[in-house]
């Protein structure tokens, strides 16, 4: 299971059913009451009780584990894949979607699948997103290159703690004319979101 959670950081992955990387809520800065990451059995253990799968054995195999955020683990609770997956998928686009079940290592409709069919695909899946790290520390790419999100897609989601709309790079909109001050006030906002999870930006030394 850290095998796995270390290719996640380096393959860069985002957390399952959220914009947020895995490598940011695993940073040791990232404090609150709860843990902001955490793992959340994708067949809950409630809902696999009502299957008569009972033995911890059974129940905290790790392919039935992933990485969510607390908030959307709350929410999950005790309910079925069936139930919860859908509603937490309306949240990406089809290709941010992909991308995801490709990190999470999860089979197309695995919220449908028997529970042990679902246990011996994600495993080989799970082995896969661990060889495509290897092949990156060896200085290989992944079979999977990095999603991009189109802009139409990120304007939609309107702004985030990673996404700023600027009406203006440069140009004063009541002058119509340049003006440094546009400038230096994008430059502001690059600085902020550089230094936002752990960068640092500072003076050239002479």
């Amino acid at each position: 299971m850290f095998a796995y959670f270390a290719a996640l950081n380096l393959l860069d992955a985002k957390v399952l059913f959220s914009q947020q990387k895995v490598s940011e809520l695993m940073d040791p800065a990232t404090v609150g009451h709860r843990a902001s990451l955490e793992r959340h059995h994708l067949f809950p253990k409630a809902y696999l009780k009502t299957l008569g799968i009972v033995t911890t054995r059974d129940t905290n195999q790790i392919a039935n584990y992933a990485m969510v955020e607390w908030g959307d683990n709350m929410k999950i609770s005790d309910l079925p894949p069936a139930e919860y997956v859908p509603v937490l998928n309306e949240r990406f686009s089809g290709k941010e979607l992909e991308r995801m079940y490709y990190w999470h290592a999860l089979p197309d409709g695995w919220e449908n699948m028997a529970y042990m069919d679902f246990l011996r695909q994600r495993r080989e899946m799970m082995a896969k997103v661990i060889q495509d790290a290897y092949q990156l520390l060896a200085g290989e790419h992944p079979a999977v290159e990095a999603a991009t999100i189109p802009v139409a897609d990120l304007v939609g989601q309107g702004e985030t703690t990673t996404v700023e709309f600027k009406s203006s790079l440069r140009i004063n909109l009541h002058t119509g004319e340049k003006d440094p001050r546009m400038e230096l006030g994008v430059l502001k906002t690059l600085a902020a979101f550089i230094n936002a999870n752990g960068g640092t930006l500072g003076p050239r030394k002479k």
